[in-house]
């Protein structure tokens, strides 16, 4: 598996665990899309992206933007935390 969309699942702030680690598992997956699926936790979902980032290998990671406009909906983060 090269490419995985796991989009639409609606499983929570849960993905991140199992996105990160199967990540770790599976070094050929380059692609990634996983949005909406109702992460909650801006914390979580920053910490996913900055263990990604310190990996040494290619990895394209679409942005939940679905969940990320929620997030901002909700008041729980704003736009100038996503650049």
């Amino acid at each position: 598996i090269k490419s995985l969309d796991i989009s639409n699942n609606r499983v929570g702030n849960y993905i991140l665990k199992i996105l990160y680690n199967l990540i770790c598992l599976n070094h050929n997956i380059v692609e990634i899309k996983f949005d909406d699926n109702q992460i909650t936790d801006k914390t979580l979902l920053k910490n996913f992206f900055l263990k990604l980032k310190s990996k040494k290998f290619f990895l394209k990671i679409y942005l939940p933007k679905h969940d990320l406009k929620n997030l901002m909906n909700a008041g729980l983060m704003t736009t100038s935390e996503i650049i």
